[in-house]
């Protein structure tokens, strides 16, 4: 089959960071060959081209191999010869002779000494072709890249040539790269696969990747929805997807809820390979086609039964699938009592349902639904019964939508979605349509599926407003992230509710406190989470869903108000609790107990927030619980797990269009990432954030706080100071000072110490500070400490400063919080120097940059050393720039990377007149005239300036 592909190992965006990773491990170091497989059309080449693209400033040579060349020797290494670059002292390459196989493909192939070697299949010839190619794999440099594309058809010679090469150019760092189908059809597939040292297996296209390549090839953007249709179509199989988009008319765009269009060339194909089939096999997978996937043995037989009116032997239904299996068109899953049959996507399926007669398929789905009902499937008789319709039917969308309204109440959100929606489709009554497909939207918007509720919400947008609509587009305007147009529509429902005679249609009340339950927790109001939550909790309605969602967060509103003995522990309700509903309570507790400091308690009530399938639970309440559980690991120092989870949420926020939850997912990322030195990776996550005016403060208080911190990593603390404006001026209007969870205090206060602004310091930290005394907040106390004690020894009291820097340090002993932990011994560190105190400052700093080391946090390491040789103790003088003292050193390696006087002096905890004292000083001892000179000479002695310090420079 044109689309069929293995089960994959990697998506395309981890794959592409896999090779990166190969590539980063063999520069400088050992050369590595790599496999990368994919099916037919799965986008291999197309990656490796791109993640070739992104290495700057290595050498990549491509060479495709041809079929019909599989059987010329030596054809594809001599390619690679031919564009590797030319070794140093190299005679020029001369061309093979005349009547060789490599002849005229291979032009210029021979290095000088070979022209006369003999047929190059010869034992004598293969070796000096190896010897030239291992001589230029050194010469490429480190770091090379060579690419064999469709490498299943290279020639054996010539790939055992390139690993011998490999093998024998012993200072070389190269990545061979061969890509292969799969399944591969060329004579080399074995060979390439014992070759490999890893192999990378493509998987599908995720959205995000899916709305590129239809933007690539269409000059479309393709919404959200669309792209998670196409996905669902297609499986995500490149091929597929590039077939479908070149050929959807544009009112599919528009309207993307409704199934894809089956592209002509996948019809064609099915049409063809079921005419070849026999009838009684084609009647066979044309019942699994009408059945609902995963397709059971029993429910196949029975349809086949039913629609033959004879018993169907269950070796005929085998001999189909194993017809249907080598054509790539089904997959047969084998388990002890639980075989099933799965199409490798919905796009095959639908085209093996086109080739079906209308009256044949008509009839195919009311026996269905019998046999549905006979085995107590109720959901997919529902479902059959509706695509046996052939027009409006009311007492089937009145069943649909009873069915709907108890998936709801069990908090199948999706599924009540999937009913409501179908439901619309078959009354006739245009009022209820319309009702029906409002109650749709909403729960979409509950299960989280915010891009597909956002589009089948544009056709509510053009009708006349009234409560239920304004409620439900208010809801939809809350995930979306615009608190002012979800404060006017949540609002306007509210007033038409409280006023009967204004005769409109009002929306349900508990529905609507609900909504305004989860509005006040992103507007940090926790006195308004208290008070809808108790509307909804006194409704009398102990069944629904959002009565419990709304216990959850009143729990957590009380926690927030009230501080750490407010709320009692949830252990015992957990367990009664249905799993869908359990999700919102193991969220709220694991915030609470992160707040708390409890970090082993917050990871294991978040870790089991987090999953949900597509009918239970809720995407948004998991992708919450992922944005904390990440926060959670990156105090308790595991950054690797804490950036996984951030990769994962960050793409399920992009795919479902959730974009209130977008800063809270990316904060943590911005901050570890900016912490180990990749600047990209941590702008990535900070073109994410937002502190518009329209914003909510759940995301303008994570947004600020990124941004500082990301600042903060580089010494830029006038960037600190402008990134927490927004939280300077939302603390003025709402209370965001409760211990534990917004930890903004001690990051901008430093920042105002360092910029002479004590007074300011002081007055911020001291409200925060009393309040986490009154409640016994550690981590707080710990870090507005390392404040104060930074204060002190600015106004010269260092004992004072030794003093409360030793019991901050005491706070957090057990917290196990080695991120607070290096924070603290960094300033702790900076203070002792700045105060004279260098041998205490020494040690401090070590131990900071040991932490920081285990962290892996590159940039602050690099920053605990600078601030160590500025001290200038325990390090030998050297040579080349040794006239300069410790702390000219410091000064001249951040001015020659570019930093400003001010930004230098706030970095190294000096005053800017000193710096520029200390810069008049070494111009003149360097004989430079200026900064650019001075970058120069800095560039031209990088390792002097790495090690060079002054144990008796002045501090």
């Amino acid at each position: 089959m044109t689309f069929a592909h293995p089960v994959p190992r990697y998506g395309h965006h981890r794959a592409a960071d896999r090779l990166h990773a190969i590539h980063g491990a063999v520069v400088g170091k050992r050369s590595s060959i790599v496999l990368v497989t994919a099916a037919d059309g799965g986008g291999k080449s197309h990656l490796v081209d791109s993640v070739v693209a992104e290495l700057s400033g290595v050498t990549s040579v491509l060479v495709r191999a041809l079929p019909w060349e599989k059987d010329a020797r030596w054809v594809v290494a001599a390619r690679v010869l031919e564009r590797l670059p030319r070794p140093e002292n190299e005679p020029a390459r001369r061309p093979a002779p005349e009547g060789s196989e490599v002849a005229g493909v291979a032009r210029g192939a021979e290095v000088a000494g070979v022209a006369e070697m003999a047929h190059p299949g010869e034992e004598d010839g293969g070796r000096v072709l190896v010897e030239a190619l291992a001589l230029a794999l050194v010469s490429a440099g480190p770091g090379a890249v060579v690419v064999v594309d469709d490498a299943e058809y290279a020639d054996p010679a010539s790939l055992r040539g390139l690993a011998s090469a490999l093998e024998a150019a012993a200072g070389a760092s190269v990545m061979l790269v061969l890509t292969l189908g799969s399944p591969a059809q060329g004579p080399s597939a074995e060979l390439c696969s014992a070759l490999a040292r890893e192999t990378v297996r493509l998987g599908a296209l995720d959205q995000s990747e899916i709305r590129t390549l239809v933007a690539t090839r269409t000059g479309r953007e393709p919404s959200a929805a669309a792209a998670r249709r196409l996905l669902d179509y297609t499986g995500g199989e490149a091929g597929a997807v590039a077939t479908v988009a070149d050929e959807a008319p544009d009112s599919w765009w528009n309207a993307p809820f409704s199934v894809p269009p089956l592209p002509a060339s996948v019809e064609r194909e099915i049409g063809a390979l079921l005419d070849g089939m026999d009838p009684g096999h084609r009647a066979v997978i044309e019942a699994a086609a009408v059945l609902s996937p995963p397709v059971n043995y029993d429910a196949l037989a029975a349809l086949l039964a039913a629609r033959s009116r004879a018993t169907v032997s269950p070796g005929v239904i085998a001999a189909a699938l194993d017809v249907a299996h080598g054509a790539d068109l089904v997959r047969v899953e084998l388990e002890p009592g639980a075989a099933s049959v799965r199409f490798r996507s919905p796009l095959l399926r639908s085209a093996v349902l086109r080739g079906v007669p209308p009256s044949q398929l008509l009839r195919m789905h009311a026996l269905a639904a019998r046999i549905a009902d006979d085995a107590g499937n109720l959901d997919a008789a529902l479902d059959h019964r509706a695509s046996a319709s052939i027009g409006p039917d009311s007492e089937l969308s009145e069943t649909l939508r009873a069915r709907a309204l108890m998936h709801a109440r069990a908090g199948r959100w999706s599924a009540a979605g999937h009913a409501y929606l179908t439901a619309a489709a078959l009354t006739p009554d245009v009022g209820r349509t319309r009702d029906l497909q409002i109650d749709g939207v909403d729960a979409l918007l509950n299960a989280g599926r915010i891009s597909e509720a956002r589009s089948l919400a544009q056709s509510l947008e053009r009708v006349r407003s009234d409560p239920r609509r304004d409620a439900v587009l208010g809801s939809l305007a809350l995930h979306l992230g615009h608190a002012g147009e979800a404060q006017v529509l949540l609002d306007r429902a509210l007033a038409a509710r409280e006023d009967p005679a204004s005769g409109a249609p009002v929306s349900d009340p508990v529905s609507l406190a609900q909504k305004f339950v989860v509005h006040s927790l992103c507007q940090w109001r926790p006195g308004r989470i208290r008070h809808w939550a108790t509307v909804v909790t006194g409704s009398g309605r102990p069944d629904q869903p959002e009565v419990e969602e709304a216990r959850a967060i009143e729990t957590l509103g009380r926690a927030i108000e009230d501080g750490a003995d407010a709320t009692p522990p949830v252990e015992e309700r957990l367990a009664g609790l249905a799993p869908a509903v359990a999700q919102r309570f193991e969220m709220a507790s694991g915030w609470i107990a992160l707040a708390r400091d409890d970090l082993e308690t917050a990871r294991r009530h978040l870790g089991s927030a987090v999953p949900t399938a597509d009918v239970s639970g809720s995407a948004r309440i998991s992708i919450w619980a992922q944005a904390w559980l990440a926060r959670t690991l990156l105090l308790r120092g595991d950054w690797d797990d804490a950036l996984r989870v951030v990769d994962t949420a960050a793409r399920r926020v992009d795919d479902l269009e959730l974009d209130l939850l977008a800063p809270v997912v990316h904060w943590p990322g911005a901050v570890i990432r900016s912490m180990r030195g990749d600047h990209l990776g941590a702008a990535a996550h900070l073109r994410n954030l937002t502190t518009s005016a329209d914003a909510y403060p759940v995301q303008v208080i994570p947004s600020a706080m990124a941004r500082m911190q990301v600042a903060a990593a580089t010494g830029d603390y006038t960037s600190v100071r402008l990134a927490a404006e927004p939280l300077v001026a939302l603390a003025a209007r709402i209370d965001i000072d409760q211990p534990g969870y917004w930890p903004w205090h001690d990051l901008y206060a430093h920042a105002l110490v360092l910029a002479g602004r004590l007074d300011e310091a002081e007055t911020l930290i001291g409200p925060a500070e009393s309040r986490a005394e009154r409640q016994g907040h550690r981590s707080t106390l710990a870090r507005l400490g390392a404040v104060r004690a930074r204060i002190a020894a600015v106004r010269g009291d260092v004992d004072e400063c030794n003093r409360i820097f030793r019991r901050s340090l005491d706070q957090l002993d057990g917290l196990a919080m080695p991120y607070y932990s290096a924070r603290m011994h960094f300033g702790y560190g900076q203070t002792l120097r700045r105060a004279g105190r260098r041998r205490e400052a020494h040690l401090a700093l070590g131990t900071a940059r040991d932490i920081y080391e285990q962290l892996g946090a590159r940039a602050y390491v690099e920053r605990c050393e600078r601030e160590r040789r500025a001290g200038g103790v325990d390090v030998a003088r050297t040579g080349g720039n040794s006239t300069l003292t410790p702390q000219e050193s410091a000064v001249a390696t951040l001015v020659a990377a570019g930093r400003t006087n001010a930004q230098a002096a706030e970095e190294l905890f000096l005053s800017v007149k000193t710096v520029q004292y200390h810069l008049t000083r070494i111009y003149s001892k360097l004989g430079v005239r200026g900064r650019t000179e001075l970058a120069a000479y800095v560039s031209r002695n990088t390792e002097l300036f790495e090690t060079a310090t002054d144990p008796t420079g002045e501090l």
